[in-house]
């Protein structure tokens, strides 16, 4: 009888605190609303998670963010997002980006600080995690060999037609599918790029990257 009442007092805490649920690099809570519906609430990850950010680019010449793993320490892409000013006084298209893969370390550009207070930083989303142990870079960086192209689109942005700011996301792994992934090692690594608009276009447009980490 004890053992019984035992086994009932755990399952009724266990509704009333939720099932949890791991999904990819998030995990959530699943509870059953008023209406008798199951309702997923979203808990902490426990993959450690950054965001990649460069703005301030010259979007007159080409652009790019580029992160490359670290010998030890891989990680995934859940999101990028392009961000391409308005305003052009000429032709200043179209935009074209590309997300591809590189196959060996990239040069130069601009550094991205870890934690960074300014336009280029690699910031981790809990402060008590360790820093990005990888290597991004951006703005006007070399990238490295380029591999597997895995996603690309452009639109027009042209003198008096369309001269609002534009900001493209996408976001990767919402349906479960699998998430585009850098496997440890320095040559290894995911770039999006963004081709010259043209004269007119401003020194403003961003880019960010969200990385979730793979040990």
């Amino acid at each position: 009888m004890r053992l019984a009442f035992l086994l009932s007092l755990f399952a009724t805490t266990a509704l009333a605190q939720g099932i949890p649920i791991k999904a990819g690099s998030t995990s959530n809570l699943a509870n059953v609303n008023a209406n008798g519906a199951l309702q997923v609430n979203e808990g902490p990850s426990s993959r450690v998670t950054y965001i990649a950010s460069v703005s301030g680019a010259t979007t007159t010449a080409a652009w790019n963010l580029a992160c490359e793993a670290s010998a030890t320490v891989g990680f995934k892409v859940s999101q990028i997002c392009v961000t391409v000013p308005g305003g052009a006084t000429a032709a200043a298209g179209p935009f074209v980006w590309a997300v591809r893969r590189s196959t060996a370390a990239g040069t130069g550009g601009t550094a991205l600080t870890a934690d960074g207070t300014g336009a280029t930083a690699v910031s981790k989303m809990d402060p008590a995690a360790a820093s990005f142990s990888g290597t991004c870079r951006g703005l006007a960086s070399t990238l490295g060999t380029a591999g597997a192209t895995i996603d690309q689109g452009s639109w027009l942005q042209s003198a008096g037609v369309n001269l609002n700011e534009k900001v493209y996301c996408r976001t990767y792994g919402l349906n479960g599918e699998q998430l585009p992934t850098v496997q440890a090692g320095t040559a290894n690594g995911i770039y999006v790029t963004v081709a010259a608009a043209g004269a007119g276009s401003l020194a403003v447009g961003a880019i960010t990257m969200v990385l979730v980490t793979e040990t």
